[in-house]
């Protein structure tokens, strides 16, 4: 089995239960399913310059840069549209 995380390739001789990567210490189900929720959370958003707009009900919230949850926003919403620039 390959890591999701890691990319390590389990070997038959590995010590670890088969629920974790021997390599990073990383819970299979646990890490598939987190990137499973932040997949479906980023769906959700549709990211400008200016804030973000829920796909579904077209909801717009503005991105408050003076606080350090918007500056970790911002930083998401720049590292997005960085993303699909390429």
């Amino acid at each position: 089995m390959e890591c999701p995380k890691c990319g390590y390739v389990r070997q038959a001789h590995e010590a670890a239960p088969d629920y974790e990567c021997p390599k990073c210490g990383v819970i299979y189900a646990k890490f598939t399913e987190a990137e499973r929720q932040r997949a479906a959370q980023a769906a959700r958003w549709r990211y400008t310059q200016r804030g973000r707009v829920c796909a579904s009900c077209g909801d717009k919230r503005l991105i408050p840069v003076g606080t350090p949850k918007g500056r970790a926003l911002l930083a998401e919403v720049a590292q997005s549209m960085q993303v699909r620039d390429h």
